[in-house]
């Protein structure tokens, strides 16, 4: 088994134990790898001499939101991104001056689920820039025909 697997499923171990300490409000910010919980992962990681990998990350956001935020703060987070989404869905149309707008649609969606399954940080360029491209969306007015 490769180390990002190995990382990416202790992340996903962190989670799973965050939940049964505190399922609705997380374990608070920071808390991602300060916790004792038992993992598989963890114990391969050990034996490979990396036991510290990713181990204060999670190697996910998903899972450093879920850690760090419960059922709850994940899920008002993910209904914020998607709303954005769906709203700007409901009212676009196809026009030529409109295709830079479905671009950046588009691509902060997919930086969403790319940072979602793979970056752990808060502070990275791409989260912020994903916050970005979705509030830019609010700006952007469609006038129906």
């Amino acid at each position: 088994m490769n180390l990002s697997l190995l990382s990416w499923l202790r992340g996903f171990d962190q989670a799973i134990s965050s939940l049964n300490k505190s399922i609705f409000f997380g374990l608070g910010f920071g808390s991602t790898g300060y916790f004792t919980f038992e993992s598989l992962c963890s114990q391969s990681l050990d034996s490979l001499g990396y036991g510290n990998l990713n181990l204060t990350d999670s190697y996910s956001m998903l899972w450093r939101l879920i850690i760090e935020c419960g059922i709850f703060g994940t899920g008002v987070i993910l209904l914020f991104f998607l709303s954005k989404y769906f709203s700007f869905l409901e009212n676009i149309k196809l026009k030529n001056e409109e295709t830079d707008y479905i671009f950046i649609l588009f691509f902060s969606f997919f930086l969403f689920l790319g940072i979602l399954l793979k970056e752990p940080s808060y502070s990275s360029s791409q989260f912020f820039m994903l916050i970005y491209l979705f509030g830019i969306l609010n700006f952007y007015k469609i006038k129906k025909i």
